[in-house]
């Protein structure tokens, strides 16, 4: 939400969902949300992962965590499993529904799966698991989004 039209090419460079100017024209945030919702309900509970020729199709709630390896992405998913997809972390950051969270340049993190979090260590734990995770400072705002989530959903921060 802006006043003028000036940002405009760096909200898209920075992959903003939709601009809107001020003041505000019902109309158009009434388009804008119609298509949040076509996106959200687009996005799929299942892919399909391509891995060394074979074809692997994964519920993203069974997805843990991701972590980037180069150009390739490790899944490791709630049964132990590790699966090695030939995409980039970015691809599955854009594509991937809203619980995977970016924490850190090599790691997304499924919101649903995190048991804690340590702001002085920057560290997220894996709920039923030793898994720590780090975070960066470049990434804390969404550490923070997800502290908000969780504690709004879930369980009130004491």
């Amino acid at each position: 939400l802006t006043k003028g039209k000036e940002l405009a090419y760096e909200a898209l460079k920075n992959e903003v969902f939709d601009y809107l100017l001020k003041p505000i024209n019902i109309h158009e945030l009434r388009k804008t949300i119609m298509k949040f919702e076509r996106n959200v309900e687009d996005t799929p509970t299942t892919i399909c992962i391509k891995s060394y020729g074979d074809y692997r199709f994964v519920d993203t709630d069974d997805i843990v965590y991701l972590q980037a390896d180069n150009n390739s992405t490790d899944l490791y998913i709630n049964n132990g499993d590790t699966i090695t997809a030939f995409k980039t972390l970015k691809h599955f950051e854009n594509t991937l529904p809203p619980q995977f969270v970016r924490i850190h340049n090599s790691y997304i993190i499924n919101m649903s799966y995190v048991s804690r979090i340590h702001l002085g260590n920057n560290v997220v734990y894996i709920k039923n698991s030793k898994v720590q995770l780090p975070f960066s400072k470049s990434y804390k705002k969404n550490v923070d989004l997800i502290i908000s989530l969780i504690a709004n959903n879930d369980g009130k921060e004491l």
